[in-house]
């Protein structure tokens, strides 16, 4: 009898490597032998490494692959990660890290600790229901089975352009579009009209003195930061999408500037572990007049002021201004990959002289600045909200014109869709005469327009800004009044 002991971690190193360099467990099309599926459901990506109910299950399923290739079966048994849901999304939320992140960091430890374990898993096979390939699939299949049970594909006109709504004397709206790969015009009469275009697509560029001779561009056309390899690029605004490209750009510019005209709050994505909106939701108990100051207190305490890397003084209240929610700009800055800038003087062919007195040369300038609230298939003198306030009880329904609704037209500190959805249940009671406002729709316009839920500068930037929590607090409210 031989003394010597067995090495159970060198053979199963060994042969676990010899099976993945020959590729012993990938299926090949072989009409010549029976077929045989094998599928384990996959594992959620949601903690840091496999607990004890996985192997249970994959034990017994790899035991009947194996009989089944030793009979001369050609066995298919793939392995994946249903790594797109809650699951992985809850666990961001408790590590305060991006889901991208912990995903792939929790998928290199589920595929070693499997690999360890020697499952007869075609890893070629792999899926993951995070990647774009797989769940444009999934979102394929559910709108084809969402559009056969209610037939609502009839009803929609992809490929268009609206070209005109008008109201007419008995009430009703005629649109006027044409497709777009075509010039004739096709009118339609509609009961009620239901506008949900947003109010992100027609730009406001900011006016200077001077032209610049370079490329002058529109965050409405930034795209990707590929265009800007190797270039000198400016980006003017303090908002959510002008930080967004300065960190973007400067990630493979020649440099990358951004200009401020004065003070942001910055808020990080993620504070103390805990997302900011929900952060900043567990401290609604506390009455206005303190939260806001507390607010900005526990900011600067978290990632210190503005003036500290360069930036402009933040001289307004917090939340006087939309709040630009944005991790990475403080460290390209101070990494040196961002430069900030103060506000523009004037343009002089490439040059940008600030109100500072200095001036740099650049290749590209990228306007963040805002969009105008505008709606060109009105006439005016029926609709305009471009500069002034936006009269609109609930920010959906206007005074005078009963079968008219908004959808989404308001800025919310977190999150529009909630809202939104509010807002449709709510209009479609008010169309089906199951709902009305509680008093004269003027009166109580005027109410909403001289008691904002934030005081914010007067700019057309903050005319249809609302708190989220309040704003569907009070759709709530007025669902529960409806029949």
């Amino acid at each position: 009898m031989s003394s010597t002991k067995y090495n159970f971690l060198e053979t199963e190193k060994k042969w676990q490597k010899y099976w993945e360099e020959n590729k012993i467990f990938s299926s090949e099309v072989n009409i010549s032998k029976p077929k045989f599926y094998v599928l384990d459901m996959f594992p959620y990506p949601s903690g840091s490494g496999l607990h004890v109910g996985h192997p249970l299950g994959y034990i017994a399923s790899d035991i009947y692959s194996r009989y089944k290739r030793h009979k001369g079966f050609n066995v298919l048994h793939p392995q994946g990660y249903d790594s797109f849901g809650l699951p992985a999304e809850q666990y961001a939320i408790q590590t305060g890290q991006h889901p991208q992140k912990t995903t792939d960091e929790n998928i290199r430890r589920y595929r070693e600790q499997l690999d360890r374990m020697g499952f007869s898993f075609d890893w070629s096979r792999e899926i993951r229901t995070s990647d774009k390939t797989y769940y444009k699939w999934t979102q394929w299949i559910f709108l084809k089975l969402y559009n056969s049970y209610f037939d609502i594909k009839k009803n929609i006109k992809f490929g268009t352009e609206v070209l005109s709504c008008k109201q007419l004397p008995n009430g009703r709206w005629l649109l006027k579009y044409k497709h777009l790969d075509g010039n004739d015009e096709i009118t339609l009469e509609f009961d009620a009209l239901v506008v949900c275009n947003g109010h992100h697509h027609v730009p406001r560029y900011p006016q200077y003195k001077g032209e610049f001779s370079g490329e002058y561009i529109h965050s409405h056309d930034y795209k990707r930061a590929a265009p800007f390899e190797n270039k000198r690029v400016l980006v003017i605004g303090g908002g959510n999408s002008a930080c967004d490209v300065a960190v973007e750009t400067s990630r493979i510019s020649q440099e990358t500037s951004l200009s401020w005209r004065r003070g942001y709050h910055l808020v990080p994505k993620f504070m103390y572990g805990l997302p900011a909106d929900v952060f900043a939701k567990r401290s609604r108990w506390i009455p206005q007049f303190l939260r806001i100051p507390f607010m900005k207190y526990m900011l600067e305490r978290y990632q210190g002021k503005n003036e500290d890397i360069g930036l402009p003084k933040v001289t307004n209240k917090m939340l006087a201004t939309h709040p630009t929610v944005n991790s990475d700009l403080y460290n390209a800055i101070r990494h040196g990959k961002v430069k900030p800038r103060p506000d523009i003087e004037s343009f002089s062919e490439n040059t940008v002289n600030f109100v500072d007195g200095t001036s740099a040369e650049y290749d590209v300038v990228i306007a963040c600045t805002g969009f105008k609230i505008k709606h060109s298939f009105f006439e005016k003198d029926l609709i305009n909200f471009e500069e002034g306030p936006v009269p609109l009880l609930h920010r959906m329904l206007p005074a005078d014109i009963k079968n008219l609704y908004f959808i989404g037209l308001f800025q919310p500190l977190g999150c529009i869709w909630p809202g939104a959805e509010l807002q449709s249940k709510l209009g479609a009671k008010h169309l089906a005469g199951k709902w009305k406002p509680t008093d004269d729709i003027n009166k109580l316009i005027a109410q909403e327009l001289k008691n904002p839920d934030v005081d914010q500068i007067k700019t057309p930037r903050h005319t249809i800004t609302v708190d989220d929590f309040s704003f569907r607090g009070r759709l709530k409210k007025e669902l529960k009044r409806a029949s």
